[in-house]
């Protein structure tokens, strides 16, 4: 419970749902921020269109826990 298993492949954090934090950035401007509740996540061409997102990006994406809240941030550079 909590993280205290480091012999399993996943360490188990007693979460009652799974969600994660997805932004877009471009630059230091945050385009979009969403909640999902799955490990997967589409940025459509009718969101892109509505962020005016082009060029460079940012994706971050942090597990949410409802006992720490956000998780590290891992970061994915793309360019539209």
């Amino acid at each position: 419970m909590d993280g205290a298993s480091w012999d399993l492949a996943e360490i188990p954090l007693s979460e009652t749902q799974e969600r994660y934090q997805v932004k877009i950035f471009s630059g230091a401007q945050l385009l979009r921020q969403d909640e999902v509740h799955q490990a997967q996540w589409h940025y459509s061409a009718a969101m892109q269109s509505l962020d005016g997102a082009q060029g460079l990006l940012e994706l971050q994406v942090a597990q949410l826990s409802e006992s720490f809240g956000p998780g590290l941030f891992r970061k994915f550079p793309f360019t539209i």
